[in-house]
Order: C-alpha cells, then structure tokens, then sequence
C-alpha cells in the first residue's frame, strides 16, 4: 500500500511539474500574441497612411500637376493657419541654435536633412548633447515658427508651406 501512495505522490509531482511548465509557456505565448498584435495594428496604420499617399498622388497627376513633395507633419494648428504657438526665443540657446539653422539652409538654397544641420550647428560652436543628438536638435527645432522637417525633403521655410496640399490630406483621411 506505501509502494502506492508512493507511486501516486509521484506522479502528483510530476503532473504538477508539468503544469507549471505548460503555464509558463502560455505565458510566453500570451506575450508573443500581444507583441503581435501590436505589430499587426503599426502596419495597419502603416497601410491606411499609404492609402492616403495613393489618393494625393491620383489627385495630383489625375490633373496632370508635378507631385509637391509633402510631409505628414507641417507647422499648422487650426484652419490651415501657420503655426501661432510662441516660438523660440531669441536670445535663448534655443533661438540661437534656430538661427544658425536658418543660415545653413539659407546657404545651402535647399532643404537639409538633420545630419546636415547638426553639422552646421556643431561648425557654429553650438555641441548637442545627449545619446541622440540629431533627436535632440529636430525636438529644438520642432518648436521654431520659421523652420519645419517636410517629409522626405528635409527641414525648411515655413514661409514654403503650403496650405492646400495639407487641406487636401486632411479631406482624405
């Protein structure tokens, strides 16, 4: 009768060994369907933003026009009305650093990636710090009321929006 109970224990043992192994692999698995998930809901987005593309660019050589380059991301608040949130200051590192951002792309008479202005900015005096510089100086920038990043040119005039193109991505959304 103990060889029995013996035999039972065991194998109570073994079945809960088993089941622990069982529940740190749906675990696993529950992570792995979230992480999935999550990728499958980026590349749905990812799908309705080139839906968008598709619809401008029909619009544009439908009418026989030259396709603007564009970006998702232009200095408009409401209305199509240029960005009128307070812009750096001038006296501050900021403003200065903005300045010197100008004058690269006044120079250059073309858009500039921000490698290009980081170059510019780092050739001014001006050292951006931190484990992501050319992050740091687009979120610097990101703030100005004279420049903006249009994807895929690059930053430039705000002076160069243009309202139209942004109306119509807005309409086919």
């Amino acid at each position: 009768m103990d060889a029995v109970v013996a035999r039972i224990m065991a194998d109570l043992q073994s079945l809960r060994e088993a089941a622990k192994r069982q529940s740190a692999r749906i675990d696993a698995l529950e992570t792995l369907y979230e992480q999935q998930k999550k990728k499958r809901e980026d590349i749905c987005e990812k799908i309705k933003d080139l839906e968008n593309f598709l619809v401008y660019y029909e619009h544009y050589t439908a009418a026989g026009k030259h396709l603007p380059n564009h970006g998702y991301r232009r200095p408009v608040m409401k209305g199509g009305e240029p960005n009128k949130r307070p812009g750096l200051r001038p006296q501050s590192r900021a403003g200065k650093i903005e300045k010197v951002a100008i004058r690269a792309i006044q120079k250059a008479e073309r858009p500039l990636s921000i490698g290009e202005l980081l170059s510019a900015i780092n050739n001014a005096g001006f050292e951006i710090h931190g484990a992501r510089p050319r992050t740091n100086l687009a979120s610097i920038l990101s703030r100005s009321q004279k420049i903006y990043y249009d994807h895929p040119d690059g930053w430039k005039f705000a002076s160069d929006y243009n309202p139209e193109i942004d109306v119509h991505l807005k309409n086919t959304k």
